[in-house]
């Protein structure tokens, strides 16, 4: 099923008064009461038909109600009304993914405007679809946009590993640890790495550190044996 458009095209600011209605519908979804929140949600989208941010507020309720036609005409809406928005790109993706279509969701995230999270967004989905050179792609341009990014930096490395390009996984897995030296899946992805390099008695090293750390055995068991 392919939502139809709004009857807008373009993205019309909230009045004061519906702001304050966006506002208290976003504090009841926030606590947990998503049915409140939809009602409001639902008169504001009807109220507001051109703004993005109403629908995106639809859209967010609607999901939380399990409302699944409701809540991707809503986000197509809002992207229809605000196109290749950064953050509606971003909660629509997210919500496309835990229905299980991951692809869509690049998709998405492929058309956003760009912006650290949407690049390391769209880098971890593409790792997770097994699209290693898209994810470095993204990636890389995540640590460019957000240089101290630890989730950039490791999902880099792991992007790089996969793609068999050990020695810039090494640097991108030193990069992560750098920027927080004690994130174990750091230490353990750089020992595989190492192993895979022929770099042995390095990899017994920074696996014995990342144990010290508090790496459950199991795991690092599992990264030592390959």
């Amino acid at each position: 099923m392919r939502p139809t458009a709004t009857t807008s095209v373009t993205n019309q600011p909230l009045t004061a008064a519906q702001a304050a209605r966006f506002e208290r519908a976003a504090k009841e979804l926030q606590a947990g009461r998503p049915e409140p929140a939809l009602e409001i949600a639902r008169q504001l989208s009807r109220d507001a038909v051109g703004s993005a941010d109403a629908h995106q507020l639809l859209g967010m309720c609607a999901s939380e109600c399990g409302l699944v036609e409701v809540a991707e005409k809503a986000f197509v809406d809002a992207l229809k009304l605000a196109p290749a928005h950064p953050l509606i790109s971003l909660n629509f993706a997210t919500w496309l993914r835990r229905r299980g279509r991951s692809r869509e969701a690049l998709a998405v995230l492929s058309q956003a405007e760009e912006s650290p999270q949407v690049k390391v967004q769209q880098g971890l989905l593409a790792l997770e679809l097994q699209d290693p050179a898209t994810a470095v792609q993204a990636l890389r341009r995540a640590t460019s946009l957000q240089p101290e990014s630890v989730v950039a930096w490791h999902g880099l490395g792991c992007a790089l590993r996969d793609r068999d390009d050990l020695s810039e996984a090494d640097v991108a897995f030193r990069r992560t640890i750098s920027l927080a030296p004690r994130h174990v899946p750091a230490w353990i992805n750089l020992g595989a790495v190492l192993r895979l390099r022929g770099r042995l008695n390095d990899a017994m090293s920074v696996f014995r550190q990342a144990e010290a750390f508090g790496s459950p055995a199991p795991e690092l068991q599992d990264a030592i044996a390959g």
